[in-house]
């Protein structure tokens, strides 16, 4: 998570409004310990997408595996994200 964090953000100074990179950084800084941007960059979802919930995330993501599928909204609600 450390590593992929600056690449993370090069990515949003292209396309800052991608939704993917946003739950990407919440989901690193959440399992880093480092809630203070988690919860930024849960917020910057709901700016983007003011409907977005855990439940509603849960049920799109596209990971087979359920442990870590139920890990990251666990990151995400941890961070916030209702």
């Amino acid at each position: 998570y450390r590593e992929a964090i600056p690449l993370l953000k090069q990515a949003l100074a292209s396309i800052p409004d991608e939704l993917g990179v946003h739950f990407d950084l919440a989901i690193a800084y959440s399992e880093l310990g480092r809630m203070d941007e988690a919860r930024a960059e849960v917020l910057t979802l709901k700016q983007l997408n003011p409907q977005l919930t855990a439940k509603g995330v849960e049920s799109g993501l596209r990971i087979n595996n359920r442990a870590l599928r139920t890990r990251f909204v666990d990151d995400l609600r941890k961070a916030g994200l209702k």
